[in-house]
């Protein structure tokens, strides 16, 4: 009978270090969950700064190129109107030019 007490109490010792051993196994893979759900809220909350600076710079983009191309257009107008301005100047210089040129040939008529 000593035998088998010795035997249970061998085997009741190693239950309990197995349940001992569980439970650290247990406490580390706490702390292991515990550390994952820190990092994924900090993730989140990193991931919703980004996203929120991210539609900020997008409008602020959106904006400039509407901008931009406000400009383009205002000075394809002034080049455009420049363009005619200095077309009709030729105009009326040639004119004028050939309003002296006959005022020229009928004073030399006249003589």
């Amino acid at each position: 009978m000593s035998q088998s007490k010795d035997t249970l109490l061998d085997n009741n010792d190693k239950i309990i270090k197995c349940i001992a051993d569980l439970k650290s196994q247990r406490k580390e893979l706490e702390f292991l969950i515990g550390n994952q759900q820190e990092e994924q809220t900090t993730l989140q909350t990193e991931m919703e700064r980004i996203n929120l600076r991210l539609g900020v710079i997008g409008k602020s983009h959106a904006r400039r190129v509407a901008t931009r191309d406000n400009y383009d257009s205002a000075i394809k107008n002034a080049e455009d109107s420049y363009q005619e301005i200095v077309t009709l100047s030729g105009r009326l210089l040639q004119s004028i030019v050939a309003e002296e040129y006959v005022g020229v040939e009928r004073s030399d008529v006249d003589k």
